[in-house]
Order: C-alpha cells, then sequence, then structure tokens
C-alpha cells in the first residue's frame, strides 16, 4: 500500500552545497517525490518534500534525512489512492569520452508546473546530478537556482525536457548569486 507523507526539512548552510535531494532520488527508487516549498537562504534551507511510496521506504528517507543532519518534521500522512507519474523513458544521449559540463540555471515554475516532479524526473532519466543553490517560493511561483553537471549531451537533454515541459530555463554564470535588482 502506498503513503503520502509531507515532510519538513531544515538544513543548515553546510549541506547547501550537496546534492542531497539528488542522491536521496537515486538511493531510494522506489520512492517519487516532489517539492511544495523551499526556500534556500545564507544560513539554512527550508524544504517542504512530498514522499510518496511504502511506509517502509518513507520512513528510511526520512532517516536518511535526519542522518545528514537535517531536522525532519512530519506535517501530514495519507494513503495513496492516485496513480503514480509516469517515469518518461530514459533516452541514451551520452557519447564516449563526452567532457563533463557543469551549468548553473535559474528555473521559473508558474502555476500548475509547481506540482510536477521535475527534480524526480531529472534524477531518474538523466545521468546528471544537481545541488540546490538558492530559491524561493511563492503561492503561484516558483524561482530556483540548481547547478547541475554530468556528461554535455545529458545536461542538454535535461534542460531541454525542462523547457519542453513549459519550464522558464535561464542560464547564470557558476559562483555569481541571484540576478535580483532590489526594489525602492
Amino acid at each position: 500500500m502506498l503513503f503520502e507523507h509531507r515532510l519538513e526539512l531544515s538544513f543548515q548552510r553546510s549541506h547547501i552545497p550537496e546534492p542531497i535531494i539528488c542522491d536521496m532520488a537515486r538511493r531510494f527508487e522506489s520512492v517519487v517525490f516532489n517539492i511544495d516549498v523551499m526556500s534556500v537562504g545564507i544560513s539554512e534551507a527550508l524544504l517542504h518534500i512530498v514522499l510518496i511510496g511504502e511506509k517502509a521506504d518513507l520512513s528510511s528517507v526520512r532517516d536518511y534525512f535526519v542522518s545528514l543532519g537535517a531536522k525532519a518534521r512530519l506535517i501530514a500522512e495519507k494513503k495513496y489512492k492516485r496513480e503514480l507519474p509516469t517515469l518518461p523513458e530514459r533516452t541514451i544521449q551520452t557519447e564516449e569520452n563526452e567532457p563533463v559540463v557543469e551549468r548553473k540555471i535559474w528555473l521559473t515554475l508558474l502555476g500548475s508546473l509547481r506540482e510536477q516532479a521535475f527534480f524526480w524526473v531529472l534524477s531518474r532519466r538523466f545521468d546528471v546530478t544537481y545541488k540546490f543553490m538558492q530559491s524561493v517560493t511563492g503561492d503561484s511561483v516558483s524561482i530556483v537556482s540548481i547547478l547541475i553537471w554530468g556528461p554535455r549531451s545529458e545536461v542538454k537533454g535535461a534542460v531541454s525536457y525542462l523547457r519542453e515541459q513549459g519550464v522558464n530555463v535561464e542560464y547564470g554564470d557558476v559562483g555569481v548569486s541571484a540576478p535580483f535588482t532590489p526594489v525602492g
């Protein structure tokens, strides 16, 4: 029987440079996830994540986050009655001896796009690793900066996938913070 757990996770800044969400997705392949709220700041990150899977697997994911030093609080638990999202077929794009590239990208997710499990798909469909650098979420918009790396064609494929789904993707400079201009 599948369950849905909503967890609130808070991390110290020392964990922000780590690809913890991407690693979790690879470690717990039977668990589907989506991120509802994410605030990555200068000193800490706060994350509301929805996990779908068998109860034992969901407990293992929570234990995994706690083992990394995160504070994890179960917000809600319920039986999952809908159909699981389908993982798009993996398309092998990598050429032999292809160079590994690293890109900082800014994602803008509007409205119902915020309900899609894009990061789960990135973790499972593409041979890339990513980590969250900065983010802000609101009721109707999420702006997320991730650092993504892997074989050049895989990174390109991941960006193409996001754009095909309607996500606005812009490239940023590695090591440069938010391109926001203060108002006022």
